[in-house]
């Protein structure tokens, strides 16, 4: 979905590859117009709505092993460019960061690792960004793929272990603050848990949880 709401893109299977199209939320998909075909999947608008973070490796068939890079695809026109590319680990976008929009939010892991990776944030320009004005992340290795916050605040936030908790970027400093623990209301009738998914909106936490229900009836046995 793009910034402001009207626009949705999404990948298409074809054959072995995937072929990128775009339209008006609702719209059927014979609306729908093709920005690229067999490029590779959608992920992630840039914060101005004019470009497509998309992975060209991505195919149909599943490869733990294989090497990700990031490419921009230009909306209006359906020119790709190089963005994000690092010399040895894949490389995923998964979202916008910062009050100002303008960082986006990444993983590199190593091709074939079972690890979540390393988190980093990058600043959002049109040219590509070289590794070395990545930012990493100090985040516990253990924590959630979906910790990331949204493109509306400085602050980041995941679990380390059973306790939530949050770190706040500078971006004069170009650095991360300790992490600290965020504290909630107390006597709040229900807390948040590590395997809830959940992510922050606006100024507040949404999270979903399986919950089981059962009750116990008596019935009277025929005489």
């Amino acid at each position: 979905m793009s910034p402001d709401g009207r626009q949705i893109a999404y990948s298409v299977p074809e054959g072995d590859t995937f072929s990128i199209r775009i339209g008006e939320p609702g719209a059927g998909v014979g609306a729908a117009r093709v920005l690229c075909k067999g490029c590779g999947y959608a992920r992630e608008f840039s914060a101005d709505g004019r470009f497509l973070l998309y992975l060209p490796e991505e195919t149909t068939k599943l490869d733990s092993k294989r090497k990700y890079t990031v490419r921009l695809l230009e909306v209006a026109s359906g020119k790709d460019r190089p963005w994000l590319e690092h010399p040895s680990d894949s490389v995923e976008p998964w979202g916008v960061f910062g009050e100002d929009r303008g960082w986006v939010t990444i993983r590199v892991v190593p091709p074939g690792s079972r690890n979540s990776g390393i988190t980093h944030i990058v600043p959002w320009r049109e040219q590509p960004v070289p590794p070395s004005e990545w930012i990493p992340v100090n985040l516990p290795p253990d924590n959630s793929p979906y910790s990331h916050s949204p493109g509306n605040s400085n602050f980041l936030y995941f679990f380390q272990g059973p306790k939530f908790m949050a770190t706040r970027f500078d971006p004069q400093a170009r650095r991360f603050g300790e992490p600290f623990e965020v504290k909630f209301v107390p006597g709040s009738p229900v807390a948040i848990q590590p395997e809830d998914s959940w992510a922050v909106r606006g100024p507040g936490l949404v999270f979903a949880r399986k919950e089981n229900h059962s009750s116990v009836w008596l019935m009277k046995l025929p005489e």
